[in-house]
């Protein structure tokens, strides 16, 4: 077998032999692979394969067929913009010029005094303002009494809850409540709270008590 062109390597891609008279298998551009019953031989650009039943491949990789130019294909599209460059660092200042010669000016004549001026109108008064809430007293009293509900615990009771109404002289009323827990022993906390529905005023409470 002689030295294969181009053409030989798209014809030829695999064969298989017998015992035959081919010393070697050889192609200007690819690679040759023989299975012999020894074992592999190649890939090479030329290889021997001996004698024996054997298996030859060609791998065209890297072959370039002999044929006229194809058209050049499409513009793609425009790529992006790329990012403007840094700006450069500022140049370094100019030398300073040189200082104008020349005499301060004598100072002028002192003027006369002026006359004072017209006084000014008096400002606009701004109007009043609006009248501040009143309380009457009766809410306050209805409101305290509501607030100072009192709450105990009984020998065994861990949480206490009482409630009742706040009244004043005035007919003003109050709701109050008041809730206490054990905390530790004889230490234990209260909360409380009191409304008052006629204006919708309310009072809270929080504190502790310890016994001995």
């Amino acid at each position: 077998m002689g030295r294969l062109g181009l053409s030989a390597l798209a014809l030829v891609l695999a064969s298989s032999a017998q015992a035959d008279n081919i010393t070697s298998w050889a192609t200007t551009c690819g690679t040759w692979q023989a299975n012999t019953q020894q074992g592999t031989v190649g890939p090479a650009p030329v290889i021997s394969p001996g004698g024996g039943n054997y298996s030859v491949t060609l791998n065209p990789t890297g072959c370039t067929g002999v044929g006229p130019a194809g058209p050049p294909g499409p513009q793609g599209p425009q790529g992006a913009t790329g990012s403007a460059g840094m700006t450069g660092a500022n140049g370094a200042p100019g030398p300073a010029g040189s200082t104008g010669v020349g005499l301060p000016g004598a100072p002028g004549a002192k003027g006369d005094k002026g006359d004072p001026g017209a006084k000014g109108a008096q400002g606009i008064q701004g109007p009043q303002g609006l009248p501040g809430e009143q309380l009457r007293l009766g809410e306050i009293v209805a409101l305290t009494s509501a607030l100072s509900m009192p709450a105990w615990l009984e020998t065994g009771e861990r949480f206490a809850v009482s409630g009742g109404l706040g009244v004043a002289g005035d007919g003003s009323t109050a709701l109050g409540m008041t809730g206490i827990m054990r905390l530790r022993g004889t230490a234990s906390g209260f909360v409380g709270f009191a409304y008052e529905p006629q204006r919708g005023m309310w009072g809270g409470k929080v504190g502790g008590r310890v016994g001995w």
